[in-house]
């Protein structure tokens, strides 16, 4: 469990043996913290679980290998991103987050201002039209250049020629 929503709502924590996790960014993070018997719910289905804190930046709960040891068997399709599993003799279907690549919602500012507070932005992309007076829409990219960095005679000539580009 995220140790932000931890501290946003209060929960009572119990010292825990340290335990060193790698997200999959690569990035380490330690565990020495613990909520016994956590009571939670997802798609009309409640849980009781013990939860180890970490310091999430994209999620409030991750269901770690512990979690689905419990709860197995499970049944995955990876491709539509659902799992079933059996408790108490029944069958409990659960759908995961579904990847929308298809449209890009903008957001609002204080959003954006919220989820880059948080860590969960890596990119921010600002898409723009260009006017109807430029000549060859173009992406730029600007970097210092030290100018003792002799450029080829190609480059330099080309940048030459096309100065009025490179404004």
């Amino acid at each position: 469990m995220s140790d932000n929503l931890v501290n946003q709502l209060q929960l009572s924590t119990v010292q825990c043996e340290t335990t060193t996790f790698r997200a999959a960014d690569g990035s380490q993070m330690i565990c020495n913290q613990r909520i016994p018997h956590l009571k939670w719910f997802i798609q009309g289905h409640t849980f009781t679980s013990d939860a180890k804190v970490l310091p999430l930046k994209c999620y409030d709960l991750i269901l770690g290998e512990d979690w689905l040891e419990d709860h197995s068997p499970i049944w995955v399709n990876y491709k539509t991103k659902q799992m079933t599993l059996t408790m108490s003799d029944q069958k409990i279907p659960l759908q995961g987050v579904i990847d929308d690549t298809a449209t890009c919602r903008p957001i609002s500012s204080v959003k954006l201002s919220g989820l880059m507070r948080r860590g969960a932005v890596s990119h921010c992309i600002q898409m723009v039209v260009p006017s109807t007076r430029m000549e060859v829409p173009s992406i730029c990219v600007v970097e210092s250049v030290d100018h003792a960095t002799q450029l080829p005679d190609t480059i330099s000539s080309l940048l030459q020629e096309y100065d009025r580009l490179f404004d």
